[in-house]
């Protein structure tokens, strides 16, 4: 490329002179046309003329001399071809085996040469194996041995789907130059995850150690896919997050407290016109289906992706994990770069050379071939011919459709029959060869710094654009809201006109975890997690009308609340409440009507509240009160203080009972005194054989629904005052976000890290100051034994000392010596046991005889752990011994007197 860069700026050069010399051409022969022109000319003219001439001839001269220099400048310019920077290892970092390989690792390359010169043999059509790239330091390795199968020590990545979202999060992605090579180089995993980059092939051995460590029977596949997929062009993708969403949180529907409907008229129609209908509305639903089918088709082809001229041609690798491990039932395939998984049918991937993992080897011995119809002519090598992978049979134990390279034993398949018989008919005098065991392999185990995990993604931050959709992801921290991913959805594929956004947040103290936007409507749903003191889980209402009279809805925990509320409904003009099934009223519903602002008869409502014109409330069967006298609704009208209530219905009967009230006149005055009369009540009994009420009953009935009537009010004016605290909480938890102490990133706040160290500090001194208490006791006993309060002279010492001495070789040959008795008592057990063995031996059954190899081992074990033990006594005694020593030579009471 440098050559064909010097060769463009020579010929560049020749044509800028071809051109300069036209141009001097042109400029003399106009002076030679110009002077002879001007020679039949006088006077002042032609002096005139030849000042001209002169001057232009001037400009000539400058024009040459500016275009040599300008040439000279040029040919002191060099292009060189850009060259791609390879990353630069320091050897002294690196175990040896990244630097060579050992006699085993040599003879597995040297049967990967022989493989595949019979690979070219035998598939001339198709590309070169993946099978020994440079590592790091440019020695060949083999791709099977480079996997190294880890599970990292966070328990988020047990399962498939995190750690594949973590290799996609964590990792930014390099595409293959150029894209339909293999790749050269294949670093180790660990290098990869330290560099946090690399291409598809790094990207899918980091995967498959990972799933491998994690349990899972997982490959590497090298092959052909889609531009889309090489390229992580999701585009033209829908996104996954959207059918999650659709199903957020919607308002349901009020319930409907009529329980009776009166059946509509029977309609009377044509038989023939009705046929005739049938038929119409047929032909018209076919041509809407047409219609709507062909734009869809119109659609689907302004949508798709552009014709790749590279198709067929692009080399990509992903990981397979087949079926039978860690309750896997299908196999299936993970695109490393995205984290998703796709079944073997899906149609991005378009072929398959071979797959591995740390055991083995695999290459595609399909036989049915399929051309990807690619020109020859725009590659230097033939059309890869591939069977479709949907097509394709992933038994890797069949040799008819997958050959193994490696072990020459097939682990995948199963043994016949004859085969079985005949490896126990040659038992260990076998001497033949059937099995190559792959080397060890020669990379580091994976690890990854806890900071580093927190990140997930290389910048903290990543950006993903999908087919009308976009979603940024966050690391938990980076957000002083704790939001950790944002989602874009849009109307349009080109993502101009937006519909609604997602915001996830995580560890809020609030226990906020989405919150769901409608840019039309300015439609705000919050979804809360449990465990708030107000129970509360949904909050949805209206970003235009946020105050608490406006349209709102809020949903509570079930049978978190001791008043059962389940759901609020609410609106500028009314108030739904439904309750669970606990209550002990039986009462599940709740419905209050607002009029306009005015006269407010509770003493407790707040300046702005609304006065109630109705309220209507139901109530479940309670089948410990007769049907007749078990309210089912209640109907307050406080405007026209008027008061209905129906019962339920009463077994085999289809209508319910009623009764009327109109509260008496001046009701509301404490100091006046109800009066009963007759035309305050009526009501409809269903039972004509029922005793009728009598006055002083009705009169009783009424104030109990007087009573209830002001009970329920109150309840009315205490939900406002819950939704306004409940508002104000909101509004204060938004303004000052909290996010909940993370115990595994306390070390990255300096203010907490040092908190907790001084507080290990402080303990870590308690314990010595605890420990130097006891031990400063220690020559209490001796030195009360001579009864004086303190040494006083050097005899004192020394047999205070001496005592001491004593005193703990005592205690330590006391010890050895229950340890040995306890050694000598099983050893004499176990002897015993074995003598009655021998004795009994032809008696026992198989069961007794297992039970005494059961028991004999059981008093082995114990026996071996007290000679261990006996043994590190002896060791350790002596030390102990000597500790004390010194420790009596520094002790301030008997220093003085020791020296």
């Amino acid at each position: 490329m440098a050559e064909a860069a010097e060769t463009s700026a020579s010929t560049a050069h020749e044509d800028m002179e071809k051109e300069e010399d036209g141009e001097e051409e042109n400029r003399d022969g106009h002076s030679n046309v110009s002077s002879g022109e001007k020679e039949g000319e006088e006077g002042t003219e032609e002096e005139e003329d030849e000042k001209k001439d002169d001057e232009e001839g001037d400009d000539g001269s400058e024009g040459e001399d500016g275009a040599e220099s300008l040439k000279e400048e040029l040919n002191k310019i060099q292009v060189e071809s850009p060259k791609p920077t390879e990353p630069v290892f320091d050897p002294s970092k690196f175990p040896p085996s990244y630097k060579d390989n050992n006699p085993k690792e040599q003879k597995a390359i040297r049967l990967c040469k022989m493989a595949i010169k019979q690979f070219r043999d035998l598939y001339f059509d198709r590309r070169p194996l993946f099978l020994k790239p440079l590592n790091e330091f440019g020695v060949q390795k083999l791709v099977c041995t480079t996997i190294s199968p880890t599970q990292l020590p966070y328990k988020d990545l047990l399962d498939w789907p995190d750690v594949a979202e973590f290799v996609a999060g964590y990792l930014s992605y390099d595409p293959l130059q150029p894209p339909h090579m293999l790749p050269e180089h294949l670093y180790a995993p660990q290098t990869v995850l330290e560099r946090q980059r690399g291409h598809c092939f790094e990207y899918s051995t980091l995967l498959c150690s990972m799933l491998i460590g994690s349990g899972y029977d997982a490959y590497v596949v090298s092959g052909y896919a889609s531009r889309e997929v090489c390229n992580i062009d999701l585009t033209y993708t829908p996104c996954p997050l959207i059918e999650q969403d659709q199903k957020v949180y919607t308002q349901p529907a009020s319930l409907n407290i009529r329980r009776y409907t009166v059946r509509p008229p029977r309609k009377l129609a044509s038989v023939y016109m009705l046929r005739m209908k049938r038929k119409e509305d047929a032909i018209k639903k076919k041509f809407l289906d047409e219609k709507i089918e062909l734009e869809e088709k119109e659609r689907a082809l302004k949508e798709a992706p552009p014709p790749d001229p590279l198709k067929g041609w692009r080399v990509h690798s992903w990981v397979m994990v087949l079926k039978g491990l860690r309750d896997v039932t299908e196999t299936f395939f993970i695109e490393p770069t995205t984290g998703v998984s796709h079944p073997t049918d899906w149609g991005q991937y378009l072929g398959i050379e071979s797959i591995w993992n740390h055991l083995n080897y695999y290459i595609n011995c399909h036989r049915e071939a399929v051309n990807t119809k690619v020109p020859v002519t725009k590659l230097t090598v033939p059309a890869p011919m591939l069977l479709p992978v949907g097509k394709m049979n992933f038994d890797i134990g069949d040799s008819c459709y997958w050959d193994f390279l490696f072990n020459w034993q097939n682990l995948h398949r199963k043994k016949t029959d004859e085969e079985l018989r005949e490896e126990q008919r040659k038992g260990d005098n076998c001497t033949e060869e059937t099995f190559f065991d792959l080397p060890l392999s020669w990379t580091q185990p994976l690890y990854v710094h806890r900071d580093d995990y927190d990140m997930k993604f290389p910048t903290g931050k990543k950006t993903i654009k999908y087919k009308g959709a976009v979603v940024e992801s966050y690391a938990y921290g980076l957000n002083p809201d704790g939001m950790v991913r944002k989602l874009w959805v849009y109307h349009d594929v080109e993502g101009k006109i937006l519909r609604y956004s997602k915001e996830t947040f995580a560890s809020r103290a609030d226990l906020l975890e989405t919150r769901y936007l409608e840019h039309p409507t300015t439609r705000v749903v919050e979804q809360f997690a449990t465990g708030r003191a107000d129970y509360l889980r949904v909050h949805d209402y209206y970003a235009q009308t946020p105050g608490p009279q406006s349209k709102r809805t809020l949903v509570f925990e079930k049978g978190g609340r001791r008043d059962g509320l389940q759901r609020k409904e609410e609106g500028p003009d009314f108030m739904k409440l439904f309750y669970g099934e606990f209550r002990e009223d039986k009462k599940y519903y709740k419905e209050v009507r607002f009029g306009p602002l005015g006269k407010v008869r509770e003493s407790s409502a707040s300046k702005d509240a609304r006065p109630i014109e109705v309220i209507e409330e139901c109530f479940r069967r309670n089948p410990e009160v007769p049907a007749n006298e078990n309210i089912a609704r209640a109907r307050f009208s406080v405007l026209s203080d008027e008061m209905d209530v129906e019962y339920h219905v009463e077994k085999d009967r289809i209508s319910f009972s009623t009764r009327h009230f109109t509260k008496p006149p001046l009701w509301w005055d404490e100091t006046q005194v109800l009066t009963w009369s007759p035309f305050l009540h009526w009501n409809y009994e269903v039972d004509q054989c029922v005793r009728p009420k009598c006055e002083l009953e009705l009169y009783n009935l009424l104030i109990s629904l007087m009573a209830m009537e002001a009970k329920t009010r109150e309840q009315t004016r205490a939900a406002e005052r819950e939704t306004a605290s409940v508002l104000r909480q909101r509004e204060k938890e938004a303004a000052q976000p909290v996010l909940l102490k993370n115990y595994s990133q306390a070390h990255r706040v300096p203010a907490t890290r040092e908190a907790r160290l001084d507080e290990r500090a402080r303990e870590k001194a308690a314990r010595i100051l605890k420990r130097s208490d006891i031990l400063r006791d220690y020559l209490e006993p001796n030195i009360q034994r001579l009864g004086l309060g303190k040494v006083t002279n050097k005899k004192q010492a020394s047999k205070v000392r001496d005592d001491c001495l004593g005193d703990l070789k005592e205690c330590l040959l006391t010890q050895i010596n229950m340890m040995k008795e306890d050694f000598e008592k099983e050893k004499a057990l176990i002897v015993t046991l074995q003598t009655g063995f021998h004795k009994n031996f032809i008696l026992l059954s198989q069961e007794e005889e297992e039970k005494f190899r059961v028991e004999v081992s059981q008093h082995m074990f114990v026996a071996h752990i007290l000679e261990r033990r006996i043994n590190t006594f002896k060791e350790y005694a002596p030390m102990k011994y000597q500790a004390l020593c010194d420790t009596l030579a520094r002790d301030p009471r008997l220093e003085p007197y020791l020296i």
